[in-house]
C-alpha cells in the first residue's frame, strides 16, 4: 500500500504540470480563435476541476513533507 502511495505522490506533480500546459495551450488557442471555444466548454471545465483538485492534493503533500523536515 505504501508503495502505491509513493507512486501516486511521484506522479502527482507530473499530472499537474500536464494539465497546466493544456490550459495554457487552450488559453493561447482561444485568443487566436475564440469561435473554437476552447475555454468555455464542458471538457475544459472537467479538466479545470481535475487540475484544481490535483493542485490542492499536491500542495498538501508538499506542506506535510516540509513540516516533517523541520
Amino acid at each position: 500500500m505504501k508503495k502505491i502511495l509513493n507512486q501516486i505522490v511521484k506522479l502527482l506533480p507530473h499530472a499537474t504540470l500536464i494539465l497546466a500546459v493544456i490550459f495554457i495551450t487552450f488559453l493561447i488557442l482561444d485568443q487566436y480563435n475564440p469561435m473554437m471555444n476552447f475555454v468555455n466548454n464542458d471538457t475544459s471545465m472537467k479538466l479545470l476541476g481535475a487540475f484544481c483538485i490535483l493542485t490542492l492534493i499536491n500542495s498538501g503533500i508538499v506542506i506535510v513533507k516540509n513540516i516533517n523536515l523541520e
